[in-house]
């Protein structure tokens, strides 16, 4: 292959390095769309010409990252989801006990594993929370930072 011909070659290597990126930055929103990344490797292709072998097997290949990169977010948003769903029922439940309602609670919850935040007025009041929020179906475990003070 000629010195041109090398030239050309690196071009489309570059062009289609940068477009598969773009691919795979487009699949996690933090860059251009998936359209454009395609429409700019399906340009690298045609550009190509002898490379375009080499061209195809590079955008698969970040096109498959990509993918796996969409996939695992996904699962850690549906995890996330889970977490958010399961702390707003423990506020309702907190919400709806008698003398549990004007406390200020925030709650946190991963996993199962369910955190209150806040500040309770007795320690009685302190205790029923946790078991409140203990009882709510998808809770596992409990840690109870409610901070005990008395209103003058």
């Amino acid at each position: 292959m000629n010195s041109r011909g090398k030239l050309h070659a690196h071009h489309v290597l570059l062009l289609v390095l940068a477009a598969a990126s773009a691919l795979s930055l487009g699949a996690c929103n933090q860059g251009p769309s998936i359209e454009k990344a395609g429409k700019d490797v399906d340009r690298a292709i045609v550009d190509g010409g002898r490379g375009w072998k080499q061209a195809a097997d590079i955008a698969d290949e970040k096109a498959n990252q990509a993918a796996d990169v969409s996939s695992a977010k996904s699962a850690t948003a549906g995890k996330s989801t889970a977490d958010v769903a399961l702390s707003a029922k423990v506020r309702s439940a907190l919400s709806t006990e008698p003398g549990l309602q004007a406390l200020s609670i925030d709650v946190n919850a991963v996993n199962g594993a369910v955190t209150l935040y806040g500040t309770a007025d007795t320690a009685a009041r302190r205790d029923k929370a946790a078991q409140v929020a203990l009882n709510v179906d998808g809770v596992k475990s409990v840690t109870n930072h409610l901070i005990i003070l008395k209103r003058s």
